[in-house]
Formats: C-alpha cells, structure tokens, sequence
C-alpha cells in the first residue's frame, strides 16, 4: 500500500480518538503499482481519470473545473511512503472468506476501511515502512536517443520547447527489422495513431464541452495531430499512465521504458494558445506541419528513452510496530494535554460558577429580609397601584390617591386628552439607554452627577423628608402619627396615540417620560442606598412613596406638544424649590428650536417659560445665540465641555445662567483665529473656568458676571477676556493640562481635604501643581524648554491672572509689549503689575535665540534676533531685502577702515600676491603715519 507524504503525516500524527480519513485500501504486487494506484485514487477524487474507464459525470466535471489547478500537484506528487505488507496466512481463504477481493489486475482489496497507524494487524500478518520516491528515469540506451535537425547552418532553435512520451517504437522497430533510416523513425515517432492512448485520456478530462468539438475533430477523424507539452514531467507521468497499462505488473521498481521527445522551436507552435485541461494545458500538433518545420531547419526533435521508476530514500526500513507505538503515545500525550485543557477549564467554569451562586444566595438573603409588602409580585412592575382603604391595617401600605385603571385611563385620553392617576415608578422609562422602537422625539436625559443626585434624594426622598401623617387605624380610636415620603411632582408621560397607555397588568419601564427623568434616578438612588445600609423601615417608605407616584398621561398628536410638555415639567420641577435636576437653558434653546422659534411673539403664544419668567426679548436673543455656537443638534466640543463643568461644579454656575452664556458668546463672536473656529474657542473658555476651578483660583460663588466678563464699576476686564490672551496654539487643552501637570498627588488632596474641612469658607488658595509630574517632561529637553514650560503652566494654573487683566486692557498684543523697545509702554499701560510677566516672557524668548553673532567676510546677512521676529509688520521679502541693503553699507563703510585677504597658498608667492590685494596698504604712498592714525597688517594662520 502506498501513502502520499501528506497522508503519511496526517495518519500519523493524529489522535487515535480523532476522525480520520479512512478510505478502502488496494494491495498490489509491486511498488510502482501501488503508487500507480493511490495517485489514480487522488486525482480522481478531483474530477480527473487517469484511466481508460468510464469518464466523470457532470458533477464531477462541475468539481473538477473548480479544483483543476490542484490536480498538476497530486498527479506529479513524487514522495510516498510504501507499507509494505506479508502474511502467512493462505491468500486463497482469505479471499474464500471475503476478507479481500481479487482485482482485475490481480491485486487485492480490503472490505474494509483501514487506518494504517491506529490498527493492530492480525496474527499472521507484519508491516514495514519505506519511503520512496517515483520520478522519470533516463535510460543510458545510445542507440535509442536521436537527434532531428537540419544540416543548414542557422543554429538549433532554442525559442520554445514541447515534450511527449510515447512507446518504444524504435525498440519495436529494431525488433521487427525494419529500416532505422531518420526518415523511417521520424515517421514512426510523429505517427499520430501511436498517441491516439494519450488523445482518449485527454478527451475524457476536458474543462467543458465547447473543447470537446476540436479535440474530436482533430483527434479521432483526422488522426493527424498529435498533443505536445510544456512540461517534461506532465508529458511523462501521463504516459505512463496512458501506454503503460498492461505492463506494470511485469517489473519490481520501473514501468516499461518509454520516449521522451523534446521539440525546440523559435516561434510559438500553431501560434496559438495551448488546450487547457486538468492534466496539463497541451498544444495539438499538425504531423504534415512538423515534418516541414524540421526539414526547414525551423524546428530540432530529440528523442530519450527513459521509463518511470521508484527508488528507496532511506537504507533502513521502519517497522510498522515501531511508528504505531510512536504514533500511539503522540495521540496518548495529545489526548493527555487536551484533558488537561479540559480540567483547566472545567475549574474555571466551577469557580464562576460558585461564585453566581454566591451572589444569588446573597440575593436569596437579601430577599429574605425584604419587608413582606414588597413581594406582593412575582415581577415588581406587576404590583398594583395602593388603593385608599377602610379596611386598611396598623402597618400596612395604602395609597391617597386614585390608582391607575386602564379602562378609565382610555376614557379619558378619548375625551379629554390627558389622565391623571397614582401608579408605581417602576413604570416609568429611566432614559438611560436608548432602546429598540424608542420614539424620536424621547430625547436623551442628559447626565447628572452623583452629589446632585445625593443633594435631591436627600431633600425629597431621605427619612427626614418624611411628612408626619396623623391617621386612625385598626381597632384604636386615638389618631396616632405615621411618617409617608410623597413623591414631589407629578410626572409627565406622554403618548402618541394612545394605545400604549392600554396595557392591563403594569407596565416594564415603558412609559415614556417627557421630562424629570433625575427625578426617578434620585429615587432609585435612595432606594440604593436603603437597601445597602439595611433600613427597613426607609425602604417600606420608599416602596409606598414609589407605588404612589402620579402619572400624568398626555396624547401629543403634533411635533409641538412634546417639546412644550418637556418645558412645562422641567418648570414644575423648579417650582417646587430645586432647579438642579431640571432642563439647562441649553435644552430649552433646543427645544425652541424645535418648536420653530422665530420670534418673541411665537414664544408668548406658545406660552413657554424659563426660570418662572415668560419668554421675552432677552431670552430668545440669549437662545439664538446659544443655537449658534451650538449648531442644530447640540452636539459639539461646546456642548461637551459644559457638561464637564456642570457635572463637577453643577449647572447653576453656567448652564442655567443664560446671562453668562450671553456674555461668553459676545466674547467669542469678537475673536478672530486663524486655527480655531468659534464653537472651539468657546469651549475652550469654558475649560479654562473649570481650570480655574480645580485649581483654586476661584470659587464657584465668586464666578459671577462681573469676575467672567467686565468690572463695568472700575472697568477692569474679568477672567475671560484675560485668558483671550493666552490663546495661542502652544497652549493646550485646559483638562488634559489639569490632569497631566496641576492635578495634586493623592498625598497632596488628602492634606488639602483636611485643609478645607477646616476652613470651608476661605479665599481661594493658590495654584496647586504636581511638580513630579513635570520634572520627567524637562529632562527631555534643553533648559530653555524646561523653563518655558514651567512658564506655561503658572500661565495654565491662572498665577498670573492679573497681569493678563491689565495685558488684555492695554490694547496692545502681547509680542508688542516683548520688542526691546515696548517694555517701557507696557509698564504704563499695566502699572507696573505686569512687569513680571512679561520680563519672564522676554527671557524665555531670549533663551530660543541660538542665531550666531559672527558672519564671514563674504556671507549674506546676519539673521535678526528671534524676539524681534516676534512684531514683524512687514512680510519676510520686505524684511529680507531690507536687510541685505543694510548689510552692504555696513561692509562698504568697514572696507574704509580694514581690508581682509586670504592667501591661496601659504607660499611667498601667495603671501605676495595676497598682500597686493590689500589695496590700500599695498598702494599707499608718502610718508608712513602722515595720513592715519595707526595702519597695522596682521596675519593669521587660520
């Protein structure tokens, strides 16, 4: 049996417990059978027959067409490995016993599959390995090799050569006696009924039917070509499958001998494309055609004899016992490390699962300390509104409002549009995520931070917030207190149609709130907390207060009625004392955008309200305005970096202060940049008060109109305008600045932590900065950069805040002030208080300056100073020009007073001729010092 190196590898390395590809094996006499048969085997699981047999059918035509370029590889595959199979046992019962059948060529085939290296053999039977490789042999037969070539002297052609195998017909020849003249064997060897095998084999592995007409045509009829080949390796291994047949079983290790025929020729033959077929692409050669090529000396033929053989790659057999032991303890040690895997993985799963069950034991006690009045569902959106009771006990929950009632709720939305009932919080939509089906007009709830969230369910929702109800229950006469935490606004839902306010049985979060979703965070909140400290009685409070909520249902049939509703909740929600967790004048100016908002008359009939104050002329200009540095859908940089600032300092200090955004946008709309548009530069103002606030620079109740935008009293400019000056592109984010540089160690917050506890109420401190973190960025640089960058963030930590007041009043940009002669002006114009700042600013610059202050006798002009290049009025031609025009009256008029020469060669002729260059020492004439003052020659080697 024979086995391809891939299949050798494959059976031998794989895991016993594995699938493998198990197939029925042939037994054959000889080597070069086997191989002969396992290599017909592959080729003809691709489509192909390497066989005079019945040809594919479509499906095998169809499968081979895609995998034909695989079949050159299988079909030339020149390394196999041979079992090499005996037994004891009689052949002939073993056939009477059905165990092999006999083939036509007289091999035997085992009716069964077998897997060589997983499967012991029976008693009677051994097995030896041998590798082997099966390859063309050229015979050493002088008497067979030719060579057809013309006598003309124009050279063998060499441009393009063709193969074919055929029989050995001059061996045929010489046995016959016939005439070995060239003539004679040319004839015999281009005798296209000698190929007519080798035609049938390729007829029958064609691409499609469109070949088949030529190949018949040519082929069969005419009889008169014959196929000829690119590749010497193609045209032998199809020959020895096409003339070689009934000759296999005659020899041990090699077929019968063959002719392997080289044509040569200098242009392409037929000059055209060659078949394309899967054993090989072809050329059909005309006999008459070839004859002419060689007599015209246009074509050269050789003639090899040659026949395939195999041949051992190694000395020394492998026993078959040895290779199954060793390729049993592979599957052993292959098997061991996957279970192995498996344990490892198995444990993991026990761990995690110990832990769910951990938590959900945690939750099963937690569960079982729950008050009883909470478990009245088995899903807690389900519980039903608390009803008002005559029959109600000492400690049970009740409600004081009318409950939910479906049918009542569809009768009213019918005719009035609106319903109002007590029902449970869990009803409502968080706004959390937006989910699958979510309206478009349900717009995101924003964000809100914690101690917001904390202040809120503190003020509402806490024990302290409990209102003392005074109530008669059970058999006692006496009324008795009892405490009840009410919810603190009604909450608004609404619905498009009204369908999906019809649901009977409770509804899973899927009423959709218009507004207030802080609100029902900060009571999930509260409950949060309840629930982690143990407060029994705080979460029976919580659990009536959330079963009691009233929901106000509203059908909104136009585009205008949601926004209005959204609005009007987020008023109702201020009126009642705590604007913290209502909308931001940013929403509102979205929301009038919406609406279509163009004027202040369109607002007063919409009746739309912010902070209680109708909407007047202030508002929609303050709107506008918003909407303009915003953009149409509130997303941007500006929008994101107020949502930092509210988040960390709360939305009091700017997002509900339309006055300050007022003024913040006034600011930005008259600042030109090159590099920043306005949206940018108002975000960046914005991140430089969140600055100033992290870093103690001020205080949030200090950040008032007049510290932001102007003192108009003493008309001083405030901090924006201030920080207008520290807009350059070197400056960069204000955040990332804070947290990289100026935000303080853990050691550092603590001790400022217990500072502020004891004095809370104290002047903003100075500027802190983490020192640590900015030595490792200077060690990266020279020491001009490390005290520019000190500089920086003393600028960035708001230290010299008022010097940049008084630099923003001067008028005067600050790369004026830095020329060598402005700084007198600016000390007038800052009264002094800017002195500090800007001598810093003049040595960093002078630090930079590198320009070299010696030029040579013949070189251009010197570069000016880099702190002068700081103010330049004029553009860079100018400037240059200007200063070679200077340079060449400062060398004409030291040509007055010094002449310079420079010897070629340090000779006495070059000392000479260099010394009469000097024109005015060497032409001087009169007595010596009657004319100048002191006339000196000096020389210098270098």
């Amino acid at each position: 049996m024979a086995l391809t190196e891939a299949e050798f590898n494959e059976a031998r390395w794989c895991d016993e417990f594995d699938d493998p590809h198990l197939r029925q094996w042939l037994l054959s006499h000889t080597p070069i059978k086997a191989i002969a048969a396992t290599r017909k085997h592959h080729v003809r699981q691709l489509g192909v027959t390497l066989s005079h047999g019945t040809p594919p059918g479509p499906k095998a035509l169809l499968k081979r067409h895609e995998s034909g370029s695989q079949v050159f590889t299988v079909m030339c595959e020149p390394n196999y490995m041979l079992l090499w199979v005996r037994t004891t046992t009689n052949i002939a019962a073993l056939v009477a016993e059905g165990k092999l059948t006999v083939t036509k060529d007289g091999g035997f085939v085992l009716q069964r599959s077998f897997d060589p290296f997983h499967m012991d053999f029976e008693e009677g039977w051994t097995a030896d390995l041998l590798p082997m490789t099966f390859l063309p042999y050229k015979l050493a037969d002088s008497s067979k090799c030719f060579l057809f070539a013309s006598d003309q002297p124009k050279g063998s052609p060499s441009g393009f050569v063709y193969y074919l195998s055929i029989p050995d017909v001059i061996q045929t020849m010489m046995d016959c006696g016939v005439s070995m003249d060239k003539e004679m064997v040319l004839r015999n060897l281009l005798d296209s009924e000698v190929t007519a095998d080798l035609a049938l084999l390729l007829k029958k592995n064609h691409w499609s039917a469109d070949v088949t007409a030529p190949l018949t045509a040519v082929i069969v009829k005419d009889r008169a070509a014959v196929p000829m080949f690119a590749s010497s390796v193609v045209a032998q291994t199809l020959a020895f499958f096409a003339f070689s047949q009934h000759a296999i079983q005659q020899q041990e290790n090699k077929s019968v001998p063959l002719l392997l025929l080289m044509l040569r020729t200098d242009s392409l033959l037929g000059g055209a494309a060659p078949f394309t077929n899967p054993l090989g692409s072809f050329w059909l050669a005309d006999v008459s055609t070839l004859f002419s090529l060689l007599k015209d000396g246009k074509a050269a033929l050789e003639v090899e004899p040659f026949h395939m053989s195999v041949n051992n790659t190694q000395s020394k057999r492998l026993s078959h016992s040895d290779a199954r032991a060793e390729t049993k303890a592979f599957g052993m040690q292959k098997r061991k490390a996957m279970l192995e895997e498996c344990v490892s993985f198995l444990t993991l799963d026990l761990e995690r699962k110990k832990t769910q069950l951990k938590k959900i034991e945690q939750k099963m006690e937690v569960k079982k300390e729950l008050p009883s009045k909470c478990a009245a569902a088995k899903a807690m959106h389900k519980t039903h509104p608390l009803t008002i009771s005559a029959d109600v006990k000492e400690k049970d929950l009740s409600g004081y409002k009318a409950p939910w009632d479906v049918e009542t709720c569809k009768t009213s939305i019918k005719v009035n549009g609106l319903y109002e009932a007590a029902g449970l919080a869990l009803w409502l939509r968080t706004g959390v995520f937006r989910i699958a089906n979510t309206p478009e007009w349900e717009t995101a709830s924003g964000d809100v931070s914690v101690e917001t969230l904390k202040k809120f369910a503190t003020s509402f929702f806490s024990k302290d917030s409990a209102m003392k109800a005074s109530v008669q229950r059970g058999q006692k006469k006496s009324r008795t207190g009892r405490d009840r935490i009410v919810w603190p606004i009604e909450m608004i839902v609404v619905s498009e149609s009204g369908t999906d306010l019809e649901k009977d049985g409770g509804f899973d979060s899927s009423l959709s709130l218009v507004g207030c979703h802080f609100v029902l965070w900060a009571w999930y909140y509260a409950m949060f907390q309840a629930l982690q400290t143990g407060d029994k009685e705080w979460v029976e409070l919580l659990w009536e207060c959330g079963c009691t909520v009233t929901i106000q249902a509203r059908l909104c049939t136009s585009e205008k009625d949601v926004p209005v509703a959204r609005i009007q909740a987020s008023e109702k929600l201020k009126a009642i004392g705590d604007a913290s967790l209502s909308d931001t004048f940013l929403t509102f100016a979205l929301l009038c955008r919406k609406l279509g908002v163009e004027s202040v008359s369109q607002g007063s009939a919409l009746k739309l309200k912010f902070n209680g104050s109708s909407y007047n002329p202030s508002v929609h200009k303050a709107a506008v305005q918003v909407i303009g540095v915003m953009g149409p859908t509130g997303a941007g940089i500006f929008f994101e970096a107020i949502q930092r600032l509210e988040l960390a300092w709360g939305r009091e200090l700017l997002s509900n202060a339309y006055s300050k955004l007022v003024k913040l946008i006034s600011i930005v709309k008259g600042v030109s940049h090159v590099h920043r548009n306005t949206q940018e530069i108002a975000a960046w103002l914005v991140d430089m008060l969140h600055l100033a606030l992290l870093c103690k620079s001020t205080t949030v109740a200090k950040a008032t109109d007049t510290f932001l935008d102007k003192d108009r009293k003493h008309g001083s400019h405030g901090f924006w305008p201030a920080c207008l000056v520290l807009l350059q592109d070197s400056i960069f984010n204000p955040m990332k600045c804070w947290e990289t540089f100026l935000k303080p160690s853990s050691e550092d917050a603590a001790r400022d932590a217990e500072d502020e506890a004891h004095a809370a109420d104290d002047d903003a401190g100075g500027a802190l900065t983490n020192q640590s973190a900015l030595v490792p960025v200077k060690e990266k640089y020279n020491r001009a950069t490390g005290c520019l960058l000190d500089l920086l963030v003393e600028l960035m930590s708001g230290q010299h805040g008022e010097d940049l007041r008084e630099i923003s009043q001067c008028g005067e940009p600050l790369s004026k002030m830095l020329q060598p002669g402005g700084k007198e002006s600016a000390e007038e114009a800052s009264q002094g208080s800017s002195i500090s700042l800007v001598v810093k600013l003049c040595e960093a610059v002078k630090a930079f300056d590198t320009n070299t202050k010696s030029v040579s006798v013949t070189a251009t002009a010197p570069a000016p100073s880099l702190i002068n290049t700081l103010n330049q009025g004029q553009s860079v031609e100018e400037l240059t020009a200007e200063r070679e025009r200077v340079w060449k009256l400062v060398q004409n008029e030291r040509r007055k007073y010094a002449t310079f020469s420079v010897p070629k060669t340090w000779k006495p002729e070059g000392l000479l001729s260099s010394f009469r260059s000097c024109g005015k020492v060497f032409g001087h004439a009169g007595t010596l010092n009657s004319r100048f003052a002191a006339q000196r020659i000096c020389s210098a080697s270098q």
